[in-house]
C-alpha cells in the first residue's frame, strides 16, 4: 500500500496522475489529506476515479472543541464530518487517524462508539508520547 500525506497532498497539481500511476502499477493508494475546502466532493470523485483505495481523515476528539484545539484551526471537525459523508456518499472506503493525547485520553470510548456509526474501515489510533530532549535549554512544560 502507498500511502500520501504531508503536509497536504491535495495541494499536488499531480496528486491525481500520481495516484494512477501508482495503481497502475499495482499499489493500492491512500491519501490524508487535510480537512480544508480544497477536499471538495469533486476532488474526491477524481480521486476515486484515478483508483484511489482508501481516504483517511484525522479526528482526535469527540467534539469540535477538542479536535480543533489540536488541530489549530477552527472548524476542521466539521469540515471533517463534511469530508467524511461526501466520500462515503461516493463510494470511497474511509479511515480515520486518531492522536491520543492527555487532553483527549478520556475520550477514546466515546469516539470508538461514534465512529462506530460511521461506516469507516479502519481506526488507526496514535500514542503521543512526549520525549524529553536537549533543546538549548528551552523546556515548553504541558506541551501536548
Amino acid at each position: 500500500m502507498l500511502i500520501f500525506t504531508g503536509g497536504d497532498p491535495i495541494k499536488r497539481a499531480d496528486i491525481y496522475s500520481l495516484i494512477s500511476l501508482a495503481v497502475s502499477l499495482g499499489l493500492s493508494t491512500a491519501i490524508t489529506p487535510s480537512a480544508t475546502p480544497l477536499v471538495t466532493r469533486d476532488a474526491l470523485a477524481r480521486l476515486k476515479d484515478a483508483g484511489l483505495s482508501r481516504l483517511a481523515v484525522s479526528l482526535d476528539g469527540v467534539d469540535a472543541e477538542t479536535h480543533d484545539r489540536f488541530r489549530g484551526v477552527p472548524g476542521s471537525y466539521d469540515r471533517t464530518f463534511e469530508i467524511l459523508a461526501q466520500a462515503r456518499e461516493i463510494g470511497l472506503p474511509l479511515q480515520v487517524n486518531t492522536t491520543i493525547t492527555r487532553r483527549n485520553v478520556d475520550q477514546i470510548e466515546a469516539m470508538a462508539e461514534m465512529l462506530e456509526a460511521t461506516g469507516i474501515v479502519l481506526w488507526s489510533v496514535f500514542f503521543l508520547v512526549r520525549l524529553a530532549r536537549s533543546c538549548g535549554g528551552a523546556h515548553r512544560p504541558g506541551a501536548v
